[in-house]
């Protein structure tokens, strides 16, 4: 099956999207893991990235977020990505018990593979669901 650009049949769908974002934790660049970090930004969101990732990396994936509607530019959104070996490791906060809802998770598997078929050509990308301290609640593996 072909795609056009910006076609995709895995894409997330508008309110998929607003329903995702709404459980996400917003807030300030000040947090614990990003004090030391660079990062790239736009539209309020901001990706932090380790000594892992280059920054044409992590601009890749912040270009793909603005694109997709990620966030809607209303609060600050800060996120980090990291590399493990061969797989990227895409985190960020979300509510208290989420990690644990099946919609969710279901939801999270999906960009994940978007993630890695539209910006890091095919490699894995494990989404880290942190809690609002930035300790780890749980991995999503879309493989």
């Amino acid at each position: 099956m072909s795609t056009q650009r910006g076609v995709h049949p895995m894409k997330l769908s508008n309110i998929v999207k607003a329903v995702f974002c709404s459980l996400l934790m917003f807030f300030a660049a000040q947090t614990s893991f990003a004090q030391n970090l660079p990062k790239v930004s736009q539209n309020k969101l901001d990706i932090y990235y380790t000594a892992n990732v280059t920054r044409a990396e992590a601009k890749k994936l912040l270009e793909f977020l603005i694109e997709e509607e990620f966030t809607d530019g209303s609060r600050e959104l800060a996120t980090q990505l990291d590399k493990s070996g061969n797989t990227y490791e895409f985190k960020f906060n979300v509510k208290k018990g989420i990690d644990s809802d099946p919609d969710f998770i279901k939801i999270a598997k999906t960009l994940s593979t978007e993630i890695s078929n539209d910006v890091f050509n095919k490699a894995p990308v494990d989404i880290h669901l942190m809690d609002d301290n930035f300790k780890l609640l749980r991995v999503v593996v879309a493989f």
